[in-house]
């Protein structure tokens, strides 16, 4: 792909989402073109790193979307979703990362390794729904899986990191854990108990039947992203104290006998993954996916007592991964094929 120049707008350019987008974005060799940022009254004029510049967050209500055919909406700015209307106005292209700004449409969410096919109904302009980070990360492993092995079943555990929830949760895990060390008490701002040296086994706000909104959200994901395709899926998601990098267990049906090999062979080949040596102890988030834009596989285990039972190991980056090198992926494809 040769460089192709692209102007892109951010809503919501002051959290740890846009952080990580911006350093994707500056680090791309192939993209150019102008980053406009834009924010709420509480946002503007607030200076953000890009490189080695410094670029000030804008109005959003005073921004002409006609210079920007590409919108990133990150999802963590307050402002009121009503300039959406402005935009597709203007024909632009929005990515709604976490799928905030429609939540009740039914377009097929995007993962640019997964199905670059959703894109077409939104080329001539319209909102395109990201999933979340742990869904990217599953479905980026599951979809090679589902095509050469035939996996019918699986059963997944997802360790959350705390940066899920923006910087404030980072914040949190940082001040739990110093007055932890000091021998104060903690009692709990941000999540239901205490983070800090801890796991809590619920991912988000409790539904009826006892799942949690994020298991729930990830399961919907994989059956719009894989249709008829989708294995059957049980999952259970738990916080962890990790800043940034998404952990998950992989318990696997196929429709066949599986050996080591082939699921090596099957993920060697697909987009946006990178096998870890099968020597060693497996991936971990912060010594090996944080800051990464890949998804690190490794820890296999085939089921001699039942040969078509497999696990695996799965960490990501969940900022650098699992959002902005989604968000590279389609603009690749918007870039060189229709922008």
């Amino acid at each position: 792909m040769q460089e192709r120049s692209v102007d892109i707008a951010i809503v919501g350019a002051a959290g740890l989402v846009a952080e990580a987008l911006l350093a994707a974005i500056d680090a791309h060799p192939r993209l150019s073109g102008s980053v406009v940022l834009l924010g709420g009254p509480d946002e503007v004029g607030r200076g953000i790193e890009f490189g080695s510049r410094e670029l000030e967050i804008a109005d959003l209500e005073l921004h002409s979307f006609d210079a920007t055919p590409i919108v990133i909406s990150t999802g963590e700015s307050d402002v009121a979703p009503d300039w959406v209307e402005r935009a597709q106005d203007a024909r632009c292209i929005v990515l709604d990362i976490g799928s905030h700004l429609r939540p009740e449409s039914d377009l097929v969410p995007v993962v640019g390794a997964v199905n670059p096919e959703a894109l077409e109904p939104v080329l001539s302009g319209g909102v395109v729904p990201l999933p979340g980070s742990a869904a990217t990360q599953f479905l980026t492993v599951i979809k090679p899986l589902i095509k050469t092995l035939g996996v019918e079943r699986v059963s997944l555990f997802v360790g959350q990191a705390v940066s899920e929830l923006g910087r404030s949760g980072v914040e949190e895990v940082v001040r739990q854990t110093s007055l932890l060390l000091n021998g104060k008490p903690v009692a709990p701002l941000l999540f239901p108990r205490q983070i800090a040296f801890n796991l809590i086994p619920q991912g988000g706000e409790r539904l009826s039947g006892g799942m949690s909104k994020m298991e729930a959200d990830l399961l919907d994901v994989c059956q719009l992203v894989l249709g008829r395709s989708c294995p059957s899926i049980s999952v259970s998601a738990a916080w962890v104290p990790v800043f940034f990098g998404h952990s998950m267990a992989l318990h696997c049906t196929a429709s066949q006998p599986v050996a080591q090999q082939m699921i090596e062979s099957c993920l060697a080949q697909a987009d946006g993954i990178e096998l870890i040596d099968a020597d060693s102890q497996g991936p971990s988030p912060v010594g090996d996916a944080s800051g990464g834009a890949s998804v690190l596989v490794g820890r296999f285990v085939c089921r001699t007592e039942n040969p078509t039972e497999f696990s695996l190991w799965a960490v990501a980056d969940n900022l650098r991964s699992g959002i902005a090198a989604n968000v590279l992926k389609i603009l690749e494809i918007l870039v060189k094929g229709h922008l």
